[in-house]
């Protein structure tokens, strides 16, 4: 099998510059990410060029995807520059689908920004656009050159995401890891109000063990 390295870290920009040295960077992400976490990377990666797509699912489309390949085309992307997707699971997973694809599979780096992504997204190991209102009909199995959770955005989730990110966080818990699911349950309340510290635990105890059995479906 095949896994993504994946690293938690409270520095993640810093943390693109080795990966980023000595080509050009595409720096993807969606408006409301951009606005709250585009100027710390913007510092790590000087040049790279931006491309900001809309939030939401309607962006996890073909249509999308073409608008990112242009951007690419415009800015003279090769296969061997490297495509950073910044954002929650509608980004990375676009940004998997569109680097898997451009010039037949270029260097990706997922950087998770949700608590969902960080659980889910980031690191399912498959990346896909929906067609004809039907969720992740054309896509593939990819695998990132390396998948990196923002702890410091995390910090910057209002309390629904939060909510989302750990009911699905409590299901991998129970399904893989039972005592992800009862330290959540100990730990809810300072978990719903936003401790880093606990919220963290969750976000790299859940991504390790969906690592593990992304692995097992290559």
């Amino acid at each position: 099998g095949r896994e993504s390295p994946v690293l938690a870290t409270v520095a993640a920009p810093s943390a693109l510059r080795a990966p980023a040295a000595g080509r050009r960077v595409a720096l993807l992400t969606d408006g409301h990410v951009a606005a709250r976490h585009l100027a710390r990377y913007r510092e790590a990666l000087p040049g790279a060029v931006e491309i900001v797509v809309p939030p939401g699912e309607a962006s996890k489309s073909l249509r999308r995807a073409e608008a990112v390949y242009q951007a690419l085309l415009a800015a003279r992307l090769e296969r061997r520059d490297l495509l950073v997707a910044l954002g929650g699971g509608v980004v990375t997973d676009i940004g998997g689908f569109v680097a898997a694809t451009w010039k037949r599979g270029m260097d990706c780096i997922l950087v998770s920004t949700s608590l969902l992504g960080c659980v889910d997204a980031a690191v399912g190991g498959k990346s896909a656009v929906n067609i004809a209102g039907s969720k992740n009909q054309v896509g593939l199995f990819t695998t990132p050159r390396q998948v990196i959770l923002d702890l410091a955005a995390l910090s910057t989730l209002p309390g629904s995401a939060r909510r989302e990110g750990l009911i699905e966080a409590y299901k991998t818990g129970l399904a893989l890891r039972p005592e992800l699911a009862a330290f959540i349950e100990t730990r809810r309340r300072p978990l719903l109000a936003g401790d880093l510290p606990d919220v963290a635990a969750v976000a790299i105890a859940s991504a390790a063990a969906k690592g593990a059995v992304v692995t097992e479906d290559f």
